[in-house]
């Protein structure tokens, strides 16, 4: 990673932390999501523990990265984390890692379903491991809310919406399981 760029990392965990400090509903941390991991997260992690010591974090690519078999040098680098999180993680490998005895940290699949199009399948399979494993700590789904810009008359607007847009996916982000309010 870029070192140069460590104070603009470090700057994006302090808005979102001094931001969401006193919500409840925050139990953890993110460097963010498939952001990679190296020292810019590292520095993240240290300033979000110094300042908010009391939530989990959570970076997935630390995991992904520490898994890697063919590096064993990776192997503590999971430990900056406070859960194990993957994606899409099969409901074998999910069962598997919940019952896991060296896996000694809760697991958090930041993403397990992908709800674009006519909606996400196996969320019932994967609830049902949520509620029998209490190693499981939850997930997130993708795109479970639209993303979509309200515009000054307050409409919902997606790509394509905007006088004079070339470039855009159409409905891509506009397809989640609940409307963006």
């Amino acid at each position: 990673q870029n070192i140069e760029w460590k104070p603009e990392w470090i700057e994006r965990m302090q808005r979102a932390v001094i931001r969401d400090k006193n919500h409840p509903s925050i139990f953890m941390w993110s460097t963010g999501n498939e952001s990679g991991f190296g020292q810019n997260q590292k520095a993240m992690i240290q300033w979000a523990r110094e300042y908010a010591g009391t939530r989990l974090i959570h970076c997935e690519d630390a995991d992904r990265k520490a898994d890697r078999t063919d590096r064993p040098e990776y192997y503590n680098e999971r430990y900056y984390a406070d859960v194990y999180s993957r994606m899409y993680l099969s409901l074998q490998k999910t069962e598997e890692a919940a019952q896991n005895y060296n896996l000694d940290r809760p697991v958090f699949l930041c993403e397990y379903a992908h709800a674009m199009g006519n909606g996400p399948g196996d969320i019932w399979e994967y609830n049902e491991l949520f509620d029998k494993y209490p190693k499981l700590i939850g997930g997130c789904i993708w795109e479970w809310a639209d993303h979509v810009i309200v515009d000054e008359q307050g409409v919902q607007r997606y790509g394509g919406d905007f006088p004079g847009e070339k470039t855009h996916d159409g409905n891509f982000c506009c397809d989640g399981l609940v409307f963006a309010d």
